[in-house]
């Protein structure tokens, strides 16, 4: 809660029965009631909603959406009323008073500062909620388009994909406990993205399969050569391998199927 939703000390009860003294009491005695009434309508808003930090996705931000609209007018309208009925409520005992001629000044100067305090803090409120409001639709709005573009820039999980994705677990299964096994590899290296198609045997023939599973890449690359089990890893032993390439493949297979594989790369 922020110092512009706090309640003011000027419509507290402690405060006017503390400057009205025994006054506080006396006909008309609504103004200690409708204070009391203020805070308690304060204390009964969800003031936490107004903080957005913990919004982490779009679906958090819609909710938070929906939760300051209901919420402002099921908690913070009724309160915007009470801190209404507190003003009159301070303005009659006020008449009162002055026309008794019997109100001490103290008194007197609570019973203002109720009225003065009242609409200008009413509007506060309204403010600090209507700002809180619009920031979380345009955090919904930023989340959702960045789920959306991160939805369209992932690749559609083709059969293409499951096909390589299910050859290189099985071959690499064979990589790392059967030393015996000779397995090949065709790398395809695009632009943005690359993927590795493992087997017995893995020519050319291969070639349109990897460029289905990097449709919409470009400037795709074609390396040959044999996958082994070396120093606790895959290693891609061919001609131009890198480490740079090397880091290439772990990110293309941890796109492809998920898990994070240990690569090396060298000639």
């Amino acid at each position: 809660m922020s110092a512009a939703t706090d309640l003011p000390a000027e419509l507290s009860p402690a405060t006017w029965e503390r400057q009205a003294g025994v006054l506080a009491k006396a006909k008309p005695a609504g103004v200690a009631e409708a204070l009391r009434g203020l805070q308690k309508a304060h204390e009964a808003v969800p003031w936490g909603l107004l903080a957005l930090d913990g919004l982490a996705d779009a679906a958090a931000a819609e909710l938070r959406v929906a939760q300051l609209r209901s919420e402002g007018e099921r908690r913070l309208r009724p309160l915007q009323q009470q801190a209404q009925a507190a003003a009159q409520a301070a303005s009659k005992w006020l008449a009162a008073a002055r026309k008794e001629g019997a109100a001490p000044k103290p008194a007197q100067q609570a019973a203002e500062a109720i009225g003065r305090a009242a609409a200008p803090w009413s509007g506060a409120l309204e403010r600090a909620w209507q700002a809180a409001l619009d920031a979380a639709q345009r955090r919904f709005e930023e989340l959702q388009a960045q789920a959306q573009q991160q939805a369209a820039a992932e690749p559609e999980d083709t059969p293409e994909r499951r096909r390589v994705r299910n050859r290189v677990i099985e071959q690499f299964r064979l990589v790392k406990n059967r030393p015996d096994v000779k397995v090949q590899y065709l790398l395809c290296l695009g632009h943005r993205r690359c993927a590795p198609y493992l087997g017995p045997s893995a020519g050319d023939t291969f070639k349109p399969l990897l460029a289905k599973v990097l449709k919409g890449d470009t400037g795709l690359k074609y390396f040959h050569g044999e996958c082994i089990w070396e120093d606790g890893g895959y290693t891609f032993v061919g001609p131009r391998m890198t480490s740079t390439i090397a880091r290439r493949i772990e990110r293309g297979l941890l796109d492809l199927t998920g898990t994070r594989w240990r690569v090396r790369a060298h000639e």
